[in-house]
């Protein structure tokens, strides 16, 4: 019985039946033409695996060479080195584009003053390709870096670089400051420094927040860093950078008026400071007496009747509850000279201050050196006899009328004002001390005037009595008498 299929592996085979074509020879025709397109896939795609090795896998590789400062170091030789190859592909001078299979390479570079680079690996990859190299220069320092966990807006504090060079010849360090560091944030001043080989050493650094820093900046545990100049050396920190409103900082008085004060009492003033900053304390509060003036009592002298308590405020919570008190005290001591006193009271941290003027009318003992006995005006006649002009003569009498000694009283005629041949001093002209309620009467005053002198001329002159007391012994205190002399 024959063989409906002849064909082994026909479509029977498979449970179903092939269904007869038109004009049967086609199948057979298509299946002659396969091994041909099979042919001529393998040719094309050898072609084009050919294309992509020997043309398409070549791709541009830019080189570029600078300096952590990303400044371009013109004069770096780099040689590029294919992948396990110790001869280099190509050796170049600054920046330059080479044309390269993609694949695996390596590089080093050297510059004069630079750390140089060996071995680095690179790949060449299909699209862009870009190789940057930053050099650092051979400086081997160790780097060390304390500020204050906390800087607030407007203020100024220390703070300190450790460096530490490892390399037995001298170096010229210069920082960087980033992050939270950087220039428009924070001012940072500080001189650069030449460190000795195989030595170390401290830069001192001043530190402020600078007005109209970008708020973004500012707040709790914000990051920074300090790098030596031209190298990736650097030392990594945490700063808390705080923003201070003094307008919300109160103080209850605006001025502190003891009024009469005797000598020998006691008197107190508080003054009260609030603080109302949002999550902020200010802190380190010192209380001074400044600009101290005086009349008749030493300001030195002065300065130490007063005393605060206390004499620095730790610290004042923000709130409105959390005012702090400060007293200011003064003890005026019974010997203490009448007086009139201005100061002022300052309340100041690195980043506030407040001022307060104090004022007080001392009641003490008084000096009292007083000049008696010399008149106003002198009228002169000529001599007929003589033609010269008469000689008067006034007592100058000096009276203590103060509750102390007076101290090297002396008498003298300002001669820019008149000469010797207008006035002179007969007598004493100086005396080591005048008793309380004693008067001094041993010192004249002789007028005349010069012959040639005319009729109705006048001429003014000046007497000086000069002194000090056992207030302020250094003090020269000066009397000034104006009196006429007169021609008739």
């Amino acid at each position: 019985m024959p063989l409906d299929d002849p064909q082994p592996y026909g479509p029977q085979a498979y449970g179903y039946a092939q269904q007869p074509e038109a004009g049967g020879g086609a199948a057979d025709q298509a299946k002659k033409l396969v091994p041909l397109l099979v042919v001529l896939l393998l040719v094309a795609g050898g072609g084009y695996f050919a294309y992509d090795y020997f043309v398409g896998s070549i791709q541009k590789v830019s080189f570029s060479v600078k300096n952590s400062e990303n400044e371009a170091i013109n004069n770096a030789t780099l040689r590029v080195y294919a992948n396990g190859q110790a001869n280099p592909l190509a050796t170049f001078t600054g920046a330059k584009t080479l044309e390269l299979k993609r694949g695996d390479y390596a590089y080093e570079v050297a510059a004069s003053g630079y750390k140089p680079m060996k071995g680095v690996p690179f790949a060449v990859t299909p699209g862009e390709n870009n190789v940057f190299v930053e050099l650092s220069k051979n400086i081997d320092v160790d780097l060390d870096l304390e500020l204050p966990a906390t800087l607030v807006v407007g203020q100024t504090l220390q703070g300190k670089i450790k460096l530490k060079n490892k390399k037995p010849a001298p170096e010229t360090i210069d920082f960087v400051f980033e992050g939270v560091l950087a220039p428009d944030t924070l001012t940072i001043l500080f001189d650069p420094i030449t460190l000795g080989g195989n030595s170390s050493d401290e830069i001192p650094l001043t530190i402020s927040v600078k007005e109209g820093a970008d708020k973004k900046k500012l707040g709790k545990d914000k990051k920074g860093s300090v790098r030596v100049k031209y190298t990736r050396e650097k030392k990594d920190v945490v700063l808390s950078l705080i923003e201070f409103d003094p307008s919300k900082v109160t103080v209850n008085v605006s001025r502190l008026d003891y009024g009469k004060v005797n000598a020998g009492d006691v008197k107190e003033k508080e003054v009260k400071v609030s603080n109302n900053n949002k999550d902020f304390d200010l802190k380190d509060v010192r209380v001074s007496l400044e600009d101290i003036r005086t009349q008749n009592n030493p300001a030195e002298v002065v300065r130490q009747w007063f005393t605060f308590f206390p004499e620095t405020v730790d610290s004042i919570g923000y709130g409105s509850k959390s005012a702090e008190t400060i007293n200011l005290r003064i003890e005026v001591p019974s010997n203490a000279a009448n007086d009139k006193i201005n100061a002022r009271m300052q309340l100041k941290t690195d980043y506030w201050e407040k001022s307060l003027n104090v004022e007080l009318d001392v009641e003490g003992k008084a000096v009292a050196l007083v000049l008696e006995g010399v008149a106003d005006k002198f009228v002169l006649s000529k001599d007929p006899t003589t033609g010269k002009y008469e000689t008067e003569t006034d007592t100058i009498e000096l009276a203590n009328k103060g509750d102390v000694d007076v101290q090297s009283v002396s008498v003298a005629l300002d001669s820019v004002k008149c000469d010797s041949s207008w006035a002179s001093i007969e007598g004493l002209k100086s005396f080591d001390s005048i008793a309380p309620g004693r008067k001094e009467k041993d010192t004249r005053l002789l007028v005349t005037a010069p012959k040639q002198t005319p009729k109705d001329f006048i001429q003014t002159c000046l007497l000086l009595i000069r002194y000090s007391d056992a207030f302020n012994p250094l003090e020269r205190k000066t009397i000034q008498k104006t009196f006429d002399i007169r021609t008739e």
